[in-house]
C-alpha cells in the first residue's frame, strides 16, 4: 500500500485534486500488475498536464482579450480561436453583438514531453 502524497491532492482546482485521488487509488489497487500501474500513472499524469496547458492557454487568451483595443462602447463577453486569429464576442447597447478578429492569438504551449 503506497502512503505516497502528491501536492495536487491540496490544490485548489477540483480537477487536478481529482487526479491525485485516482493515481492513489492506482497506486493502491492490489488488483494491478506493475505494467498496468505504470501505464495508469503515465496516462494520468499525461491529463495532469494537459489540462494544465489548457488553464495556461485560457489564462493567455483571456488575457489578450481583456487588452484589446475594441471600438468605443463596446465590452468584450467571450473570445473564440478561428485559423489561429483571437475573436471576440463584443456588445454594444442597440447594437447588439459582433466578432471582432483582434490580432493572432497565442501559440499553444509546448512542454518539450
Amino acid at each position: 500500500m503506497s502512503n505516497a502524497q502528491f501536492t495536487e491532492a491540496t490544490s485548489a482546482d477540483p480537477v487536478e485534486r481529482a487526479i491525485a485521488r485516482r493515481v492513489t487509488r492506482i497506486l493502491n489497487d492490489p488488483t494491478l500488475d506493475r505494467t498496468r500501474r505504470e501505464a495508469e500513472v503515465k496516462r494520468a499524469q499525461r491529463e495532469l498536464l494537459e489540462h494544465r496547458r489548457r488553464q495556461q492557454r485560457q489564462a493567455q487568451l483571456a488575457q489578450q482579450m481583456a487588452a484589446a483595443q475594441l471600438p468605443a462602447g463596446y465590452q468584450a463577453q467571450a473570445a473564440q480561436v478561428r485559423d489561429g486569429r483571437l475573436q471576440v464576442a463584443a456588445f454594444k447597447q442597440r447594437t447588439g453583438y459582433v466578432w471582432l478578429d483582434v490580432g493572432e492569438a497565442p501559440s499553444p504551449i509546448h512542454t518539450g514531453d
